[in-house]
């Protein structure tokens, strides 16, 4: 929800007090990136540390969340750590902003919402605006979504992981063992 400001998490807790508070995943890296340019961190070390954020973000569950930031700071609190503690206050302990990986709101694009509210939607939109009389093609140009596997390794990372949008699994069953 927007970028982290606790005014509208407030406001939205107001009027919609049960509702499942979900964290942009954009607007966590911009924050992020924003954080490590203030904070002065070497433009290459940068790089590999938002590159390694992100796969912590494809994170399925919140103990694979945990885990996988439990990885990064093994990697990265030696050569900044206050960008690593930003990062883990901010975003990764905070009680509202940590909800950012994919496995917190499954079926909902964390990741690539601009593709979704950007070609998508309008695709769909545009369609629908079309002459009824051609109903049986209106669909045809418009973009879908599908599901992807992505296997990820990296040299910070102990192992390689894989990762894939879940079409309903229980979140109590996608546990280590599992």
């Amino acid at each position: 929800m927007a970028d982290g400001a606790m005014q509208i998490t407030n406001a939205a807790k107001l009027v919609y007090p049960r509702a499942k508070r979900c964290m942009c995943w954009f607007h966590v890296k911009k924050n992020v990136e924003d954080a490590l340019q203030r904070l002065v961190v070497d433009e290459k070390l940068r790089w590999r540390m938002l590159r390694d954020l992100a796969y912590v973000q494809l994170a399925i569950t919140k103990q694979a969340f945990k885990a996988s930031f439990a990885l990064y700071k093994d990697e990265y609190d030696s050569v900044a750590h206050e960008a690593v503690e930003y990062i883990r206050t901010s975003w990764v302990e905070h009680q509202y902003h940590s909800t950012w990986y994919e496995g917190h709101a499954p079926r909902l694009p964390s990741a690539f919402i601009a593709v979704v509210t950007g070609k998508i939607i309008p695709g769909y939109s545009d369609a629908l605006a079309q002459n009824p009389s051609e109903a049986d093609r209106a669909f045809e140009t418009a973009e879908d979504a599908s599901t992807k596997i992505h296997e990820v390794s990296g040299p910070g990372l102990a192992g390689k992981f894989l990762f894939v949008l879940s079409r309903g699994a229980d979140e109590d069953y996608l546990t280590s063992e599992n």
